[in-house]
């Protein structure tokens, strides 16, 4: 699994619904650059992230960057209060599995939150970790 998901492989296809219930495929997203994050409103690290990972996102949304974020959950109210809470405005998806979800499986996600994919507009892995700053550098290069 690890080198079907090597940077320079494409990554799969997954689609997880968003809080109103609608499915959204990440490849729907093809033609942009994606960061594929992985968190949980229960993880300590995750919601310390989530700021960064806003600011991230206000830096580089206007160059097409979109976020498709996979929350590792089991209930959708404590989800909503932390989407909210932390003020995330781009794709907030799960399956309700927590970490038992498929994502984490199709992704090979493991160790601790929260951990990211960089996609580029083809959908090829450019980045994989839980480095902001490495993140920020790689993102800086290509947009």
């Amino acid at each position: 699994r690890e080198q079907l998901l090597a940077v320079g492989k494409k990554a799969p296809d997954i689609t997880l619904e968003d809080p109103s219930g609608k499915s959204i495929s990440l490849y729907s997203l093809s033609g942009k650059k994606v960061v594929v994050y992985f968190w949980a409103s229960w993880d300590k690290n995750s919601r310390q992230v989530n700021k960064e990972m806003t600011r991230v996102y206000s830096m580089f949304r206007q160059s097409g960057l979109e976020v498709y974020a996979i929350g590792l959950e089991s209930y959708r109210d404590t989800w909503l209060g932390a989407i909210n809470a932390d003020g995330l405005k781009w794709i907030n998806v799960t399956d309700y599995l927590h970490l038992q979800s498929g994502a984490v499986t199709l992704f090979n996600v493991s160790g601790s939150l929260p951990y990211f994919y960089l996609l580029d507009e083809s959908m090829t892995i450019k980045y994989k970790g839980n480095n902001i700053p490495d993140l920020i550098a790689i993102l800086q290069g290509q947009i």
